[in-house]
């Protein structure tokens, strides 16, 4: 989106960008968040399961009050 050595953010001064992860996903997590304060972008985390927000801590996320299932999780379960 923008030049590596640039610190333009036009049209991004007034956005917040809300971003959703589960520990499963951390590494990507951590990228994505270097990428964005190397560009100068503001985000929120809301994190999706227990271990990412005790991971992160309440400084860097908020805990998603609904709990994510796929259908694989819920075909496992016992009814």
């Amino acid at each position: 989106v923008y030049n590596n050595n640039s610190n333009d953010i036009r049209g991004f001064e007034n956005v917040l960008l809300l971003v959703s992860s589960n520990f499963a996903y951390l590494d990507f997590l951590r990228n994505w968040e270097y990428l964005a304060q190397k560009h100068g972008l503001k985000y929120g985390i809301v994190a999706m399961d227990d271990q990412l927000y005790q991971h992160l801590g309440p400084h860097r996320a908020i805990l998603s009050q609904d709990k994510m299932t796929s259908k694989e999780t819920r075909y496992h379960q016992k009814a």
